[in-house]
Order: structure tokens, then sequence, then C-alpha cells
């Protein structure tokens, strides 16, 4: 699990991004209900999806 502040800041900083960025075409998945940011998701990689 993350330390609960770290999952809040998360999120804050998911809601700034989306407010700022979000009409450029910025979208981002997140789950905001508390306990369900774990570091699993973070496992993930990035890679640009083929044209």
């Amino acid at each position: 699990m993350v330390h609960p502040t770290l999952s809040a800041r998360a999120v804050q900083m998911a809601e700034i991004l989306t407010d700022n960025y979000g009409k450029l075409g910025l979208v981002l998945h997140l789950d905001p209900d508390p306990g369900r940011f774990n570091v699993k998701r973070g496992e993930h990689d990035i890679v640009k999806r083929p044209d």
C-alpha cells in the first residue's frame, strides 16, 4: 500500500493536471477512492501506441 498522504497528494496532482491540460487532450485514468492507489499500479510501462 501507498501511504495515505502520498495517495491524497497524487489525487491532487491529477486534478491540477486535468484542470490545466484536460482541454488540450490530457486524459488521466485515476481511481480517487481512498485505498485504491497502490504500488502495483506503478508497474505498467508507458509506451506509444502504434499509429
